[in-house]
């Protein structure tokens, strides 16, 4: 593994991500390299932001904004077109391996990575 800031090779890739919350479940496929993170899922809701690595760590930073009016979440929450949330989380430098979890309004979203490929 890489100390300090260094970033991971293996990252820079195209993941497909499962997630639950209290209300339903969703997918969706999001990219994470190169300290960006981009992606989109099923229920109309983008993902951008970034990332940096400090001690095996992984420092997410990312706004969820709908392409479509009252995007409903897997929290429950209805996210309006053109509205942005923005989220934080810190996971493990290897996060597709296993369950991660993420605060969304204050509920909890179970999220799973597959990596598809390196990009």
């Amino acid at each position: 593994m890489a100390n300090g800031d260094e970033e991971f090779s293996f990252m820079s890739a195209l993941y497909r991500m499962c997630f639950g919350g209290v209300a339903n479940q969703g997918g969706g496929c999001i990219y994470v390299g190169n300290g960006k993170i981009f992606g989109a899922d099923g229920g109309g809701v983008l993902y951008r932001g970034s990332y940096t690595e400090r001690a095996g760590e992984m420092h997410v930073s990312v706004t969820l904004s709908a392409v479509a009016d009252a995007v409903k979440l897997v929290t429950g929450y209805r996210l309006a077109k053109g509205e942005n949330l923005p989220l934080s989380a810190k996971w493990p430098c290897d996060f597709a391996n296993g369950v991660q979890q993420i605060q969304v309004g204050g509920k909890t979203v179970d999220i799973c990575f597959e990596k598809i490929g390196d990009i």
